[in-house]
């Protein structure tokens, strides 16, 4: 009899962990299952469709396209090298350097030298303040200000920053830069807070200097962080927008990154071609197949590469 009501105990209290379990995952699983798996699955299927109006009559005839929305975003590709080449130079530049200069600011902040203060505030300043604002004081700076402290100096009439066709590509890779370099020097910093400090004592009692500390011991330390945040930028390389939409709404021009593009050619397309310029819906699917195809191979190997030839704790 003991054993019996023993039994009936424990079931209800299993039931409810059941359920408690159930209702809080069931909404990020949803979430997962809606977002994830059936917008891709459908971006695939989209890919491969064409939409004709039906004349006289509302809705579309969907009909299978074969190759054809390859074929377009194909040619496109062809009329869009600038902005590939923009995409791999904010890439370079703004991801690859931004990286590398995070390490070295937040090891700054990280030993507390003289200055680490103020570098903290200006860095994560992108962050706190709204992205649009700040793209605006950015632009203020970089226009305004410059034009008359430009005239200040050597009386010249110049024109902004971002104005200028020779200036403005690497303005806004400066832009980009500065941007991303909050959120990078957080979790930097920390990471490189976990770190034990009697591994830090013990190896300046062996008579290691900062340059040795920074790269034998810190950067073993957090490099799954730094791993992290190549993989994200190598797999975001041509989906990158550069923040462009903040400093130049929808007329980024000679500076649009491909990223930028499919974003404006999303907001202006359709299922069907609603302007010659617009690649439509089922064009944009298959470009991003395409894109999918030769960006996931590069992340594979090379988080197999730093996984095998990274510095490691050991």
């Amino acid at each position: 009899m003991e054993k019996t009501v023993t039994k009936e105990r424990i079931m209800p209290r299993n039931t409810k962990r059941l359920i408690f379990y159930i209702c809080v995952t069931a909404l990020p699983v949803l979430q997962f299952l809606i977002f994830y798996i059936y917008v891709n699955f459908n971006s695939i299927l989209l890919a491969f469709k064409t939409y004709t109006p039906n004349e006289g009559d509302l809705g579309y005839t969907i009909t299978f396209a074969g190759m054809k929305n390859f074929a377009a975003a194909f040619n496109f590709l062809k009329d869009s090298v600038y902005m590939i080449k923009n995409s791999l130079l904010n890439f370079v530049f703004g991801s690859l350097l931004g990286l590398f200069l995070a390490l070295v600011f937040s090891f700054y902040i990280y030993k507390k030298f003289p200055g680490s203060g103020f570098f903290k505030v200006i860095l994560f300043m992108p962050q706190i303040i709204s992205a649009v604002v700040f793209a605006l004081l950015f632009k203020y700076i970089v226009t305004d200000v410059y034009i008359n402290v430009a005239k200040t100096l050597t009386g010249a009439e110049v024109k902004g920053l971002l104005d200028n066709s020779d200036t403005v590509l690497f303005t806004v890779i400066l832009y980009n830069l500065w941007h991303g370099f909050g959120v990078n020097i957080l979790l930097f910093s920390g990471a490189m807070s976990n770190i034990n400090d009697s591994v830090i004592e013990s190896a300046w009692l062996d008579g290691v200097n900062y340059m040795q500390e920074f790269f034998k011991i810190v950067l073993p330390m957090i490099f799954s962080t730094l791993k992290s945040f190549l993989v994200i930028a190598i797999v975001g390389v041509f989906t990158n927008q550069m923040q462009l939409v903040s400093l130049f709404g929808m007329s980024a021009g000679s500076v649009a990154s491909l990223g930028y593009t499919l974003y404006v050619h999303a907001q202006g397309s359709d299922v069907v071609s609603l302007n010659a310029s617009y690649l439509t819906y089922s064009e944009l699917s298959a470009l991003g197949l395409m894109l999918t195809i030769v960006v996931f191979p590069v992340t594979v190997l090379v988080k197999k590469a730093m996984d095998k030839f990274g510095p490691s704790v050991n």
